[in-house]
C-alpha cells in the first residue's frame, strides 16, 4: 500500500505478511528526526537520528528495562568499511550480510514509489 500525500510528502507502508510491516514518512517541508524504530513483541529498538550513520541505539524492554549503546564515531560507516575489508580478504565479490539481491529489492521498492509519484530525473530513461 502506498499512501500518497501532496507531491512534497510521501508515506509508504509495506506489508511483509505474518504481522510484519514497515512504514516511512518524509517531507520536503519539515525537518524530520531521521530516526528509526523496530518494534517487537517484547522490546523496541530505537535508533536516534540520523539512523543512516551510527548513533545512539536504545533497547526498551517490555519489563521497563532500557539499554543504550552509543555507536557514534567520527565520519561513521566503520561497519560498512570493515565488511568490505572482510569480503575482499576472503576473495568475495558480494557480502553475505547484505547480498546484491537484497540491494536490488530495496531499489525496486524505491522505483515503485517514484513511479507512483511520477518522479523522473534529468537524463533518465523514460521507463522505470
Amino acid at each position: 500500500m502506498l499512501c500518497v500525500l501532496p507531491a512534497e510528502e510521501i508515506g509508504p507502508q509495506l506489508d511483509h505478511g505474518d504481522r510484519r510491516q514497515a512504514s516511512v514518512s518524509t517531507s520536503l517541508w519539515g525537518l524530520s528526526g531521521i530516526s528509526a524504530s523496530v518494534l517487537g513483541t517484547d522490546a523496541r529498538v530505537t535508533f536516534d537520528g540520523p539512523f543512516l550513520r551510527p548513533t545512539i541505539l536504545r533497547l526498551s524492554a517490555r519489563d521497563g528495562r532500557t539499554y543504550e549503546f552509543d555507536g557514534r564515531v567520527r565520519n561513521g560507516f566503520q561497519y560498512e568499511v570493515a565488511e568490505v575489508a572482510r569480503c575482499v580478504a576472503a576473495g568475495r565479490t558480494e557480502s553475505p550480510t547484505l547480498p546484491l539481491a537484497d540491494s536490488i529489492a530495496v531499489l525496486e521498492v524505491i522505483d515503485g514509489a517514484r513511479r507512483t509519484l511520477g518522479v523522473r530525473y534529468p537524463g533518465e530513461a523514460t521507463a522505470l
